[in-house]
C-alpha cells in the first residue's frame, strides 16, 4: 500500500509541473486573460462565400475548456491568405486539464471575387483549404 502511495504522489506532482508548464506559450492580455493560438483548426465551414466577406465558421483545439475566442490575425498576400486564431482564458479560474474545442464565426474581407488559398496556423497542426469568392 505504502508503494502505491508513492507512485501515486509522483504521478500527481508530475502532472502538476506538466499543467504549470503548458501555460509557457500564453501571454498576459490587459484584462488578466491568457491569451495564446489555438492548437490547431480542425475544421472549416463556409457559411456565406457570394461577396469578397467571407463568413466562416471554424473548429479549433484549445488547451482547456476554459478557452474562449479572443481575436484572429489576417494576412493576406494576393490569393494567399494566413489565418491565426487566438483563445483566452482567466488564469485563475478552475478548470479541468484536458483539451476543449471552440467553435468560431469570422469575417474575413479578402477584396474580390477570386479563388484564394487559405491556411489556418495552430500552435501544432495546420489546416489548408481552397476557398472561391462568388
Amino acid at each position: 500500500m505504502a508503494a502505491y502511495r508513492s507512485v501515486l504522489l509522483t504521478a500527481v506532482l508530475l502532472i502538476s509541473v506538466l499543467t504549470l508548464n503548458s501555460c509557457q506559450n500564453a501571454v498576459a492580455a490587459e484584462d488578466d486573460n491568457l491569451v495564446s493560438e489555438v492548437y490547431s483548426v480542425d475544421s472549416l465551414a463556409v457559411l456565406d462565400d457570394s461577396q469578397p466577406t467571407l463568413q466562416l465558421r471554424t473548429s479549433s483545439t484549445v488547451p482547456t475548456p476554459c478557452h474562449e475566442f479572443s481575436h484572429i490575425d489576417v494576412e493576406q498576400d494576393g490569393n494567399n491568405v494566413v489565418v491565426r486564431t487566438y483563445s483566452q482564458t482567466n488564469p485563475s479560474a478552475v478548470c479541468i486539464q484536458v483539451l476543449g474545442n471552440m467553435e468560431t464565426d469570422m469575417t474575413i474581407d479578402v477584396g474580390e471575387p477570386g479563388t484564394y488559398n487559405f491556411t489556418f496556423v495552430g500552435r501544432s497542426d495546420t489546416l489548408e483549404t481552397t476557398i472561391t469568392v462568388q
